[in-house]
């Protein structure tokens, strides 16, 4: 008895199978490479990096403290955390001229009780530590 094979039809089924797996590895292959390739151009900028950054230049108006801090994050591309409950009824008077980001918030905060602090991909606003502090003087217990 004679059995007639075609072996061109056996082959289509195990290529018909394999043909879907090998284009999914091909294709996940692909992503990876697109996605590691474009990390590097959509991670935003470290906060300490944005602070060395180069001068710009700022046109903000007066307002309350979070107004002109949103007008500042906007201008500069980087973002700033804050309580705006613990903002409340703290004004500033804007910030004109060209300077680098981290003096820019220094100036927008001068005066109200916060300074900034880098942390990650944006600043965080901090109370300010008390000026005796700063100055590497003891601070005076309350008896």
């Amino acid at each position: 008895m004679n059995t007639l094979v075609n072996h061109s039809t056996l082959a289509r089924p195990t290529l018909r199978r394999a043909f879907p797996a090998l284009a999914l590895s091909v294709a996940l292959a692909a992503t990876a490479w697109t996605t590691t390739a474009l990390a590097d151009t959509v991670t935003p900028a470290p906060a300490a990096r944005v602070a060395a950054a180069e001068s710009r230049s700022y046109n903000i108006p007066s307002g309350t403290l979070p107004q002109v801090l949103q007008a500042f994050s906007q201008q500069a591309g980087v973002r700033v955390s804050f309580d705006a409950a613990k903002l409340n009824g703290l004004t500033s008077p804007g910030l004109k001229g060209q300077h680098a980001p981290q003096a820019a918030l220094d100036a927008i905060l001068a005066g109200s009780g916060y300074v900034s602090k880098p942390e990650g991909d944006a600043f965080v606003l901090v109370p300010a530590p008390p000026a005796s502090a700063m100055l590497g003087q003891p601070v005076a217990k309350a008896e």
